[in-house]
């Protein structure tokens, strides 16, 4: 009796060791499995972006900005934000408007031809101005034919300058155009733009142009602004918002005057720019979104 219960002790001893053996195993088993057998990832979902693209407004080539300096307590240091780069190409056909083979000189009138102009721009169209659109527009500027009327926006108050320029390249003439400010105070500027070079690129030429705290100035921009004559108080320019004057120049040779109102505020002799397209020109320096029409832009030839 005594062998047989130590014989049974003895067998459970064994089973009992056996089973815990048996458990360790089965437990490294698994750890083993999980982790050198795991479950495929599923590859996460490609995302598809859209595509970058580009918008170039229509017939304006992309050109590089002029680079940006720093504005400085004036405006004469701004960089143009926004150029019509190329002038378009004149219709198929199109002759100067209304052509006057000798303008005639009306006294009393400072010497300014009248008659028919050589050509002139009533804005009913977008042809002369903007290739495949009615208008240009980037973050700075916006000018577009609307009513009858060019119609400029300066954005923001930032000292930057843009213009646009038609396609005709008059040599000796006298430009003349009619501006309406709608939206405009201090130092806020606007006018005409001639004898452009270089407009396939980074267009030069002459400003001639007023502020609306009753300023006006001459100036060159080739690459930078520089002052021929510098912003000088006129009793003729009426300031503010809601007023229209009539801007002239007289480009003959190194000869340009200067007129407000067919009355001329002055003159100067420089030869830099010879000839070339003109347009006009907007820049902001105080008031958001300023805004000024033009609604009617002639030249004349001068013989």
């Amino acid at each position: 009796m005594g062998i047989f219960k130590g014989w049974r002790r003895e067998a459970a001893i064994y089973f009992f060791m056996f089973g815990l053996l048996q458990s360790a195993c089965n437990f490294q088993v698994r750890e083993t499995e999980e982790v050198s057998s795991p479950t495929a990832a599923v590859p996460p979902t490609s995302i598809v972006l859209p595509t970058e693209f580009s918008t170039v407004t229509p017939g304006i080539p992309e050109t590089p900005i002029p680079t940006e300096r720093t504005p400085t307590a004036t405006a004469t240091d701004a960089v143009p934000a926004a150029t019509e780069t190329e002038p378009p190409v004149p219709p198929t056909g199109t002759e100067p408007a209304s052509a006057s083979p000798t303008p005639t000189t009306p006294e009393g009138d400072s010497g300014l031809p009248s008659g028919n102009p050589t050509w002139k721009e009533a804005f009913t169209t977008s042809d002369n101005w903007f290739r495949g659109g009615t208008k240009f527009e980037d973050e700075y500027t916006k000018f577009e034919i609307l009513n009858g009327k060019m119609a400029m926006i300066a954005f923001n108050p930032d000292f930057r300058e843009g213009w646009v320029l038609s396609w005709p390249k008059p040599e000796n003439f006298y430009l003349e155009g009619r501006f309406k400010t709608v939206d405009c105070s201090g130092g806020d500027r606007f006018g005409l733009f001639l004898r452009a070079e270089n407009v396939s690129e980074n267009p030069r030429g002459y400003l001639f142009g007023i502020r609306c705290d009753g300023r006006y100035s001459l100036r060159i921009f080739d690459g930078k602004f520089s002052e021929l004559i510098d912003w000088t108080p006129n009793d003729k320019i009426e300031v503010g918002s809601g007023k229209s004057h009539l801007l002239g120049i007289w480009a003959n040779g190194n000869l340009l005057r200067l007129y407000i109102d067919r009355q001329q505020v002055a003159e100067f002799e420089d030869n830099t720019f010879k000839s070339g397209p003109f347009g006009v020109f907007i820049g902001s320096a105080q008031t958001s979104n300023m805004s000024v029409e033009v609604d009617e832009l002639s030249y004349w030839n001068i013989p």
